[in-house]
């Protein structure tokens, strides 16, 4: 806890992250929301898809540099009517963030991808907070609706 808001912290890869992220995914039961810079684990967006066969709704912006390569998974979900859109800012879209029912934020420096889950150094804070998760759907919002 920290100032009573519950949290989580993993390392990557000693903590197997993903298994954790698609847990959470696992416990959306209106809406997943994300913003990725890269997006191209095929696990992630396969529990992504899980949701989305349940009537959970999946909205995400990805980097439009990334965006359409072969390993990037937003015309995968694209094509299974998640709402995605790409960044169309000039510089790097970088965020790392995804947001399950408006009330559990997962965060941190990890991409979604094998080199994040298997090679790198990485890091995933998952925040219980519906005032924190409030403020990644702000910032979401503003770019999808500028």
């Amino acid at each position: 806890l920290l100032d009573d808001i519950p949290m989580e912290i993993y390392f990557a890869p000693e903590d197997r992250v993903q298994n954790e992220i698609i847990a959470e995914i696992a416990e959306a039961r209106e809406r997943v929301d994300f913003m990725m810079f890269s997006f191209t684990s095929e696990p992630l967006s396969e529990a992504l898809l899980m949701r989305m066969l349940d009537n959970v709704a999946v909205r995400g912006i990805m980097e439009k540099s990334l965006a359409g390569q072969e390993s990037s998974r937003d015309e995968f979900l694209a094509q299974r009517r998640a709402e995605i859109y790409i960044d169309e800012n000039e510089a790097l879209f970088h965020h790392k963030g995804m947001i399950v029912d408006a009330k559990t934020v997962i965060t941190g420096s990890y991409n979604y991808s094998a080199a994040a889950e298997n090679t790198n150094d990485e890091n995933v804070v998952i925040i219980e907070s519906p005032a924190i998760a409030a403020q990644y759907l702000t910032v979401m919002e503003s770019i999808i609706n500028p």
